[in-house]
């Protein structure tokens, strides 16, 4: 089975194997009777389809966004929730949602147009936050992951 995937995008996959649509795609293998799992390894990026499935390098690309156009989705088979992550103090005590007026000021870290930005914006939080890129090119700069 080719695979297409991003080789550093834990919890997903990553060159060494250790990411759980890898081991899904060894699954997909074993179950269509292949007898070996091939990876042509590129970064999510612009052009990850055009470089990879698009350009005939794979049979099949691991946990592509659903809804996407540039693909033929599977069902979705994975489902994520968001948290909010803070250290333990005072001044934090009982804050459980993005809405609560205490975090106004405070610098917190989300990834670029993902859910929970909308909710931020919302709320007056983006002015003071982190943002880390939702797409890195791993071959020029490392996941942040790997920081």
């Amino acid at each position: 089975l080719r695979v297409c995937a991003d080789p550093s995008n834990m919890p997903f996959t990553d060159k060494s194997g250790e990411g759980f649509e890898n081991k899904l795609a060894e699954l997909v293998a074993a179950k269509t009777g292949r007898k070996s799992v091939s990876y042509t390894w590129f970064p999510t990026i612009t052009g990850f389809v055009r470089n990879t499935l698009g350009a005939n390098r794979c049979d099949i690309i691991m946990g592509y966004a659903q809804g996407d156009e540039l693909v033929q989705n599977t069902n979705a088979y994975y489902r994520s929730a968001y948290v909010l992550v803070h250290p333990k103090s005072k001044d934090m005590e009982g804050v459980e949602t993005i809405e609560d007026s205490r975090l106004t000021g405070k610098t917190i870290g989300v990834v670029e147009s993902t859910p929970p930005t909308a909710n931020m914006a919302a709320n007056k939080l983006l002015r003071t936050a982190k943002i880390y890129p939702l797409a890195v090119d791993t071959r020029v700069t490392p996941s942040m992951g790997e920081v």
